[in-house]
């Protein structure tokens, strides 16, 4: 700080004496004199700073006795002396002037004062010492320094580090903070491709969801944002979803253990669940792709082109035949026996799967069951397609599911189907009935005929019409034709047909010189002589071609899997692997255009009748929020048909990858995989759970594993990284006006 000292001679005259001094101390002029006006004049005080500032006026105060006060300001902006005089003051003792001043080319500031006395008629001479004082030009920093030891990420591991599309890898982050501080550590992941489960903690799970190499990076943070530590991992995403390329047939396997699931946030619990389920695991459908094929290898036979495995393929046929035609006899739940029926392992899919879902929900389970008599029993709503394969899937989940909480059995109810349909004749369905929501890519004018656009179903069936008119789209059928004709397939079908066949009747077939059909009729009698069947195919599945021929042997294949319990064949060796992932890719290619999301530019027309089946999902809900607890749960069964399109219009991960119109899907750059999307008893679950304020939340199970909803919901996540959504929001998100 810079301390200026300027000394102001001040002249202070008492009460009677002269008017004005021209000094201090020297003899007063005459008033008329020049010199004596000149000083008079000349009164002031000018002060020039070192830092430049100059003072243009002094201010001053005087107080003495008899609270005596005078007040004034001096302009000293033209003088050159540093005196004044100041007159009118009595005489007295104990007086004290302070003088004031402030720069105006700087922020410097002045002040001084004295003491005086003045003597009547006198002028006392006070000198005031005046201090100017310039601010601080520098300054000082303070500096407190600390110490933060950053974390280190010890190790990354994903486990394991290569699958194929639609499994999950199993990571974990090891890290340490040498400080503890100053906050505990942190885990942020991310991931070039793919989905991440549970990215705040150090074990989150990643799934794939496209071929390649996807990088998985962990940041671990200790709160010091410089301090961050990051470690990545690679893995490789297979384009095979399996090894075994069974597509839509595959048998069905829970895709998460239980005990992994997130748990609700504090204070939710269970008011509600629903779900829809594909039938289980089944035989063939009808007589078409055993009795095509065994034609052709009869016909090889007759002309002696069987090759030493070949031989054995018209027996294999044979048996898996009698099986389809038996299929069901002598077990209890099957009424009609044969073709199309649920397996041995099929009954078992569902069974199990109703055992699964009492068990993740045990006491939600047992408050239901508690309710069984009394006056407001919450019901279990049970309600299928009408076809006997999804008919027969309900009994048997409904049977293993009242078993497992007393009271569920008495709480089962199937609701009267729809009413009214078709409209020119209705006719009375079944109860637990409802082919508008689980059978809605076959609605028929002699079953379901809509004329009333303000029916609900209307739209429905409008939507149905339309998706049974585009299998005859020019652009669907060219697409489909151009990759069942591509090289690559007519290759494997001959690689296939030439482990059987001579090549000599492989190029017959080729040619066209030979071709078959599903002809013949068949007689078949159980083991025990107590159950025959006949069965004859109708003609209309044929082999024209190579990959004709090649599919009816791989429909064989991908089917007798779940007939393992019935038949004892194995079509495996007859379709080797290499050969198997191109005829897995040839089925999932038609499957993916003609009931999956296909063509980017024909949506939705291939999922917009799933509309209905989504309403019912929200309208469920919606009455548990309007306080009507009256379902407890809702079972609905149904077909890969139904679960492919509602998969696409939920837009669920994996299952809703249109492709333009100008590209093709492959399995190299396309997710979608028929045993991922609609395996056997592919089924989708919402949990909907409720707090004590009645805010509502759901979860989805599909395949039993949790999913998340279509990325376009992420705000109504109830918390950032969870599978639990706001249902309010989430309904607004997927449209759904609350009934």
């Amino acid at each position: 700080m810079l301390r200026l000292r300027r000394a102001a001679p001040l002249c202070i005259v008492a009460l009677g004496g002269p008017p004005l001094l021209p000094a201090c101390g020297t003899a007063a002029p005459s008033a008329s004199s020049s010199e004596s006006g000149k000083r008079a004049g000349a009164v002031g005080l000018s002060l020039t700073l070192s830092d430049g500032s100059t003072l243009h006026t002094v201010t001053y105060e005087i107080e003495g006795p008899g609270s005596f006060d005078k007040k004034g300001t001096i302009d000293v902006s033209d003088s050159t002396k540093t005196t004044a005089t100041i007159g009118g003051i009595p005489a007295a003792h104990g007086y004290t002037i302070t003088l004031g001043a402030g720069g105006d080319g700087g922020p410097v500031s002045c002040s001084g004062s004295a003491s005086f006395d003045v003597t009547a008629g006198a002028t006392t001479t006070v000198g005031v010492a005046v201090d100017c004082h310039e601010p601080a030009k520098t300054g000082s920093v303070a500096v407190q320094g600390s110490v933060d030891v950053c974390p280190v990420v010890d190790g990354l591991s994903a486990l394991p580090s290569s699958v194929f599309l639609g499994a999950s890898v199993a990571l974990r982050a090891e890290a340490h903070d040498g400080d503890s501080g100053p906050s505990p550590l942190t885990y942020a992941w991310s991931a070039s491709a793919g989905v991440l489960d549970g990215t705040s903690g150090p074990t989150p799970t990643f799934t794939c969801t496209a071929p390649g190499t996807a990088t998985v990076t962990v940041t671990v943070s200790d709160g010091e944002a410089s301090c961050d530590a990051s470690s990545a991992v690679s893995i490789d995403c297979g384009t095979d979803a399996s090894d075994t390329f069974y597509t839509t047939k595959t048998p069905y396997e829970p895709r998460q253990d239980a005990s992994t699931y997130e748990p609700p946030p504090a204070g939710f619990s269970t008011v509600f669940t629903e779900i829809v389920a594909r039938h289980g695991s089944r035989g063939l459908s009808s007589v078409k792709y055993d009795a095509a094929a065994y034609n052709m290898w009869k016909k090889a036979s007759d002309d002696g082109a069987l090759t030493a495995l070949g031989a054995s393929l018209g027996a294999d046929i044979t048996k898996l035949m009698k099986a389809n035609a038996l299929l069901g006899f002598g077990v209890p739940g099957i009424s009609t026996p044969g073709y199309g029926n649920l397996t041995q392992i099929g009954i078992h899919e569902q069974q199990q799967l109703a055992a699964r879902l009492v068990a993740r929900q045990s006491s939600y389970f047992a408050e239901i069951g508690a309710t069984a008599g009394s006056a407001t029993p919450r019901q279990v709503v049970v309600v299928s397609s009408g076809v006997d394969r999804a008919v027969d899937s309900a009994a048997f989940f409904s049977q293993s599911f009242g078993t497992q909480a007393p009271g569920l059995s008495s709480l089962i109810v199937r609701p009267p189907a729809p009413v009214g349909y078709p409209a020119n004749a209705p006719v009375v369905q079944p109860a637990g009935t409802n082919r508008f929501l689980l059978y809605f890519h076959k609605l028929a004018a002699k079953t379901d005929l809509v004329t009333n656009p303000a029916d609900p179903y209307y739209q429905t069936y409008q939507d149905s019409l339309a998706f049974q008119a585009y299998a005859s789209d020019p652009d669907l059928n060219a697409k489909v034709s151009s990759i069942l004709a591509d090289p690559s397939a007519k290759a494997a079908a001959r690689a296939v047909l030439e482990g059987l066949f001579a090549s000599s009747f492989v190029d017959k077939i080729d040619s066209g010189t030979y071709t078959f059909a599903n002809t013949g009729t068949y007689s078949f009698t159980s083991d025990d002589g107590m159950y025959s069947a006949t069965v004859a195919g109708d003609g209309k599945t044929t082999v024209k071609s190579l990959t004709d021929a090649a599919s009816m042997l791989y429909n064989l294949y991908v089917v007798a899997p779940a007939m393992q319990n019935e038949v004892s064949v194995d079509f495996a060796r007859y379709i080797p692997s290499a050969q198997g992932r191109v005829l897995a890719y040839l089925q999932d290619a038609q499957d993916f255009y003609q009931m999956g999301p296909g063509i980017q530019e024909a949506n939705p027309i291939t999922y917009k009748m799933a509309q209905a089946l989504e309403n019912d999902f929200f309208t469920e809900i919606d009455a548990i929020a309007r306080g009507d607890l009256s379902h407890g749960a809702k079972l609905r069964f149904t077909h890969a048909e139904i679960i492919c399109p509602f998969a696409s219009i939920l837009g669920l991960p994996l299952t809703f990858a249109p492709v333009p119109k100008a590209n093709t899907y492959t399995y190299d750059d396309n997710p979608w995989r028929g045993e991922l999307v609609s395996p056997m008893a592919a089924n989708v679950q919402w949990d909907v759970y409720r707090d004590s304020s009645g805010k509502l939340l759901v979860k989805m199970l599909y395949d039993e594993k949790e999913t998340d909803f279509k990325p376009a919901c992420e705000s109504a996540r109830y918390a950032p990284g969870s599978h639990y959504y706001a249902y309010d929001a989430l309904s607004a998100c997927y449209g759904h006006t609350p009934s």
